[in-house]
């Protein structure tokens, strides 16, 4: 629905199904949105997979038929974009020196009971927690040292479209892409953070749009929440490590640190 009433109209959309309960083309409810998108005349895909292959994996699966586009935004099924969400955007992301901009993404985060709701976002100024972040070091006796911050939350303070490191919830220009690694797990780690490398490896800037809302309807449970802390610690350093082998030695070359 949070499509269904963009004030900018032209767009596609491409459903990825990995593996639901309850596939998309029998789900009543999607069927109905999706009907109605249709008759408003966007072009409407679904793919569906196999297995719960995450957004990284996806996207490089189809990366050949998004590169036909001239943007690609990327969203969960609970994300919900304010209306002037991606007109917001595409004003930014039309500079020709920027490859991607990312929206605010304010969170709700929902409970195990059904309770309401508990709105979260940080309202102090705090450059630590502010973005993501890269951190490229080497110790006293020389080892390798690659830290990432995963936390994406937006101040208040910001009014006007700044210059980031990376983002995430990305609206990025796919012709940049040559390639997408089809080995992260669906956690989330290291997905947005690598297509933000890529867009800069391309020689691109990425932008943070402040006015451009995407609410983040989080819930507690579903998806990677069902799996185990221990299963859990185990994608997340096989990922750490699989990028860490990408990505370390451009990091470091280009001043990373």
């Amino acid at each position: 629905m949070g499509l269904f009433k963009q004030t900018y109209k032209d767009w596609d959309l491409m459903i990825i199904d990995d593996c639901s309960d309850v596939p998309v083309q029998t789900n009543p409810l999607i069927t109905k949105i999706v009907g109605r998108i249709s008759r408003e005349g966007h072009n409407v895909k679904i793919k569906r997979f196999d297995k719960n292959i995450g957004i990284a994996t996806a996207r490089a699966c189809i990366l050949d038929e998004l590169k036909k586009y001239k943007y690609v935004v990327d969203l969960n099924d609970d994300h919900f974009l304010e209306p002037d969400c991606l007109e917001r955007l595409r004003e930014v992301i039309s500079n020709e020196n920027i490859g991607a901009v990312t929206p605010a993404t304010p969170f709700f985060f929902g409970d195990d009971e059904g309770n309401d709701p508990i709105y979260f976002i940080h309202k102090k100024y705090d450059p630590n927690r502010m973005f993501n972040a890269i951190r490229v070091s080497k110790g006293e006796n020389g080892e390798k040292r690659l830290t990432l911050s995963r936390q994406v939350d937006y101040i208040y303070d910001i009014k006007k479209p700044i210059k980031i490191e990376h983002g995430s919830q990305l609206m990025y220009k796919p012709e940049l892409i040559d390639e997408l690694p089809k080995h992260y797990s669906n956690l989330g780690f290291t997905e947005e953070t690598d297509l933000s490398l890529r867009i800069a490896k391309a020689g691109k800037e990425i932008w943070f749009v402040p006015t451009a809302i995407n609410w983040h309807l989080q819930s507690s449970q579903g998806g990677t929440r069902s799996i185990s802390l221990e299963e859990r610690r185990r994608k997340a350093e096989k990922d750490f490590d699989k990028f860490h082998k990408t990505w370390w030695d451009w990091l470091w070359e280009n001043g990373y640190r």
